[in-house]
């Protein structure tokens, strides 16, 4: 093939691209070139450099799971910085296998005092007096502020 073919045919190639692409500039011609020049050597033009060579490496293995089963079945209370130190393994990996795998789920133990029964009357009073102070005008409604908070006064 003469240069002159070769010239004509990337500028075809270029125009081709942009208009099929609606972009207002095609590959360089070398790009043009070495694309054609792979694919007449391989038959193909993909990219052979994407992703890393051989299988993911993967932390969830059935030996992992098993033994961080154990684990938890051993102390329920461990946390999963201390199970992720004592494999060997990330905590994010530690984290899921125990998610998806066991299908565990992380939680806090709240825990709840009972109220005694003359707090439950007093905070009872207190509703029925406020309801009342509402309906006969006496209280402002927009004056209650609300709060996480624990505020003294």
């Amino acid at each position: 093939m003469s240069t002159s073919d070769l010239l004509i045919r990337t500028q075809a190639t270029r125009r081709s691209f942009q208009k099929r692409f609606n972009v207002p500039k095609g590959p360089d011609a070398k790009t043009i070139r070495k694309l054609f020049a792979k694919f007449e050597r391989t038959v193909s033009v993909d990219d052979n450099r994407v992703g890393p060579d051989g299988l993911r490496q993967t932390a969830v293995t059935f030996e992992n799971v098993a033994t961080i089963s154990g684990i938890v079945q051993q102390n329920p209370w461990n946390t999963v910085r201390r199970i992720a130190s004592e494999i060997g393994l990330k905590r994010s990996s530690t984290q899921k296998i125990l998610r998806n795998s066991l299908r565990m789920s992380p939680y806090k133990i709240q825990s709840h005092q009972a109220i005694p029964i003359q707090a439950v009357r007093q905070r009872f009073d207190f509703a029925n007096e406020i309801l009342t102070m509402i309906d006969n005008k006496g209280f402002d409604v927009g004056c209650i502020w609300f709060t996480e908070k624990n505020i003294s006064t």
